[in-house]
């Protein structure tokens, strides 16, 4: 086994000449990873890799022999693994890492693999920045192909019709192109005969502390440059380049040495020309939209240039160029539905996206977006919602986090925060979905007609991108449903039903299918349907316990009405008690009413609970020492199937604010047990009860928002971190209690959701403990 050091640069390079060894690759299906896999099995490694999921470009790898395993093991450093590259979206205690770590087998970091690699060619043509440079290193790419110089390649962009790898490549020419990544600061480590730096502002905030730190490491990779230095003399952050004589700018400000001047940057094509000493050197017209375009295939004619190309050959060349993927990529029209796909992640490359995508001219413009990392949604938090100008409706999902943990600040409740305390004009209100899932069905049923849809970010949120491709165009869920619906003659069936006027927050999106259930024949036909069919089935009842998301309730949601479920009678007595059978949809208001004029007494702990018994049994409702499961002697209900069931007290299995009987059935009636006595001890218990809740009355509220902890109080540990009154846009804790959430005139579901969770993690932060929602979230 060859031996090095990690941090032995020379020793890794010569090495890596020597052609022979085992290379395992820990996260081998990224673009990077995989590029790097390829040119190491060309310069003669075995190589292996592995990686939590497997994708297109890891059979792409198979094709070439490299070996790629599912998952994170130890057994994939086998004995004769030399060296182990990790990617930085691998964590330092991968399995893989550590083994390799107690074997004495050095790790290195790609970045630092490909730069020693690349010393193998003659000239080394790098390409860095913060933005644009996959896109700038493909223009390049593409160029010296088409001027016959053959060159090898490593890009972290999938560019269509450049052959092999499509990420990588090796040619016969002496011209090696790589995008050199700052992430982890080994774009320092490069020493090509030509740099391009197309952009620096900061970012990477898991690895660079401050700005200053960040712009240090391309400082050491101009000063390794031995040619020239290309870059843009309008960005603010490379202006120290101005005093380096390897430096040559573009740009389109006078200063600039290749200044631009953009005649058209609209629509699907962008037309420039290059001046140089005063002089128009040439005309281009890119075939692809943006002006952020225009300065990376400048970027690119200028870097080209300082390797021999000649100008018409270089802007020929330029003309027939096409984007790599997740670049504005179309990845589905139907239906007059655009759907495109971008990796746009920080705000200044989403602010380029969005204005490129205003250029198409559409209707409207939709956009469905993951940040991508806590720490650069953190640092970068008051950054986004300006970058969304023009987006007419936006969809946020949660942070792909790349292997970082939440901190606090970084997650998208944080962010969403943000947007509602910036209140850009001409920014929408995000709508919160909890997964990618959520966010692409509830998409599915707002495009129309005329819209473009950006599916943003560097994560996986490419699944919905490819969801798309499949199925942009189809029916709505609701409609598709509706069609295999049971007869319910005794019910009424609606679509696409606003929930606002439903709950008691008077918030939420709207329901596929909503069914006001009128027979107890209608609900147990809904329950087998839902149970053959595998189709969502909602019970919202008087929606006081529940959080409708502004995504909205998939499926069908129902309420029950009518005479099979409002009766209340005498059902006998049971030990000195009078029995009252009572059905699930009869309101408590109701309830409360009878039971006083009849002089029983038990349920008055339930007064001010806007609810139908239904809803009171399956939370356990309680309050004061009291609970609902003390006072039921059988509950009668459907099973899951639609068959009915009786379940006597002895096999009732409660548990502190939920029935565990009632998870997979609903309830049809209940026998409750309440002692018999004269009106006006009813009365004053009652009153008694309506005066501890006055503090309730004339709010929207869902009541308690979490459980109490075993021996703690959940309102406490709020007001113990100083939450009482924190607010995100018309959702506020309220001062009164603080274990309650108020909504206000322009509230939304995503206010209530992102209160609760920023909530829940403060306090977490301040006493340790780990909340749990008492209320129902339907999506």
């Amino acid at each position: 086994m060859f031996c090095i050091m990690s941090s032995d640069v020379g020793n890794l390079e010569a090495y890596l000449r020597n052609g022979s060894g085992h290379i395992h690759l820990v996260g081998i299906c990224g673009v990077g990873m995989a590029g790097l896999a390829l040119l190491l099995k060309k310069a003669g490694f075995k190589v292996s890799g592995c990686d939590e999921a497997y994708s297109d470009l890891a059979s792409r790898l198979a094709e070439e022999d490299i070996s790629v395993e599912v998952g994170h093991d130890i057994k994939h450093i086998g004995q004769d693994v030399d060296v182990v590259v990790r990617t930085s979206a691998v964590p330092k205690n991968a399995p893989e890492i550590i083994a390799a770590s107690d074997k004495g087998i050095p790790v290195y970091r790609r970045g630092e693999l490909l730069a020693a690699l690349s010393s193998a060619w003659k000239t080394l043509l790098a390409v860095s920045g913060t933005h644009g440079k996959t896109t700038t290193a493909s223009f390049l790419l593409q160029m010296f192909q088409a001027a016959g110089k053959d060159p090898s390649w490593c890009i972290g962009g999938d560019t269509p019709g450049v052959g092999q790898l499509s990420v990588a490549g090796t040619g016969d020419g002496e011209i090696i192109i790589t995008e050199s990544d700052e992430s982890d600061g080994t774009v320092a480590l490069y020493r090509p005969v030509v740099g391009v730096i197309t952009n620096i502002e900061y970012d990477h905030m898991e690895n660079f502390d401050n700005p200053e730190a960040f712009e240090k490491c391309f400082m050491d990779f101009a000063e390794k440059v031995s040619g020239s230095i290309v870059y843009c003399s309008d960005d603010p952050g490379s202006g120290w380049l101005a005093d380096d004589e390897k430096a040559v700018s573009f740009g389109r400000g006078d200063s600039a040495e290749f200044r631009v001047n953009i005649l058209k940057e609209g629509g699907v094509s962008s037309s420039f020309e290059v001046i140089h000493n005063g002089h128009i050197l040439c005309g281009i017209t890119l075939p692809v939209p943006g002006e952020h375009n225009i300065l990376n295939a400048t970027a690119a004619f200028v870097a080209a240039l300082q390797l021999g190309l000649e100008t018409d050959v270089a802007a020929a060349a330029l003309e027939q160029v096409c984007l790599p993927g997740r670049r504005f990529q179309k990845v589905a029209e139907n239906k007059g539905i655009t759907v495109v796909s971008d990796y746009a992640h920080h705000p200044s490359e989403i602010r380029a996206l969005v204005r490129t995508a205003v250029s198409q001219g559409s209707q409207r413009i939709l956009a469905v977006f993951q940040p991508h990392r806590y720490s650069r949604t953190n640092a970068l938090c008051e950054d986004f919602p300006p970058a969304f100008e023009g987006v007419d409706e936006l969809v946020l999902c949660p942070v792909y986090a790349a292997s970082e943990n939440p901190i606090e600040g970084g997650t998208i409740y944080d962010l969403y925060k943000c947007f509602r305390e910036m209140d850009v004009d001409d920014v929408p209100v995000p709508v919160l979905a909890g997964n990618l899932d959520q966010a692409w069905e509830y998409l599915k049923r707002s495009l129309k007609s005329g819209d473009l849809l950006l599916v943003v970010g560097a994560g996986d949120v490419v699944n919905i991108a490819n969801n798309a491709t499949e199925e942009i165009g189809m029916l709505p869920l609701a409609e598709a449903q509706g069609g295999d619906l049971p007869e319910l003659p005794g019910s009424d069936v609606f679509f696409d039903v606003p929930m606002s006027g439903k709950t008691t927050l008077g918030i939420g999106g709207s329901a596929d299918i909503w069914i006001e259930v009128g027979s107890e024949r209608d609900l147990a036909s809904l329950m087998a349907w839902s149970c053959s069919t595998g189709s969502l089935l909602s019970c919202v009842g008087c929606g006081s316990n529940v959080l409708v998301s502004d995504i909205g309730i998939r499926g069908a949601a129902f309420r029950l009405k009518g005479e099979d479920f409002s009766g209340i009678e005498h059902a006998g007595e049971e030990s000195g008690m009078v029995v009252l059978r009572v059905g699930a949809g009869v309101s408590i208001a109701e309830l409360l009413t009878w039971t006083m004029e009849k002089g029983l007494l038990g349920l008055e702990f339930l007064e001010g609970i806007p609810a139908t018994l239904g809803g009171v049994l399956k939370m356990n409702a309680g309050a004061w020492g009291d609970e609902i499961k003390n006072h039921i002697l059988s509950i009668r209900c459907l099973n899951s199937d639609g068959r009915v069931c009786i379940l006597p007290r002895e096999e009732l299995e409660w548990e502190y604010r939920r029935c565990v009987s009632l998870d997979e059935r609903f309830a049809l009636e209940a026998q409750i047990l309440l002692e018999e006595t004269d009106g006006e001890t009813v009365v004053a218990a009652r009153q008694a009860a309506r005066e501890k809740r006055a503090w309730m009355r004339g709010i929207k509220s869902a009541g308690s928002i979490f459980r109490n902890p075993a021996g703690e109080f959940a309102g406490r540990l709020i007001d113990e971190a100083g939450l009482k009154g924190l607010s995100v846009g018309g959702a506020r804790v309220f001062e009164k209690h603080a274990n309650v959430i108020v909504t206000e005139q322009g509230a939304t579901a995503s206010d209530v959701k992102a209160l609760l969770e920023i909530v829940r993690s403060r306090v977490a932060l301040a006493s340790g403990m780990d909340l749990e929602c008492e209320i129902v979230e339907m999506i």
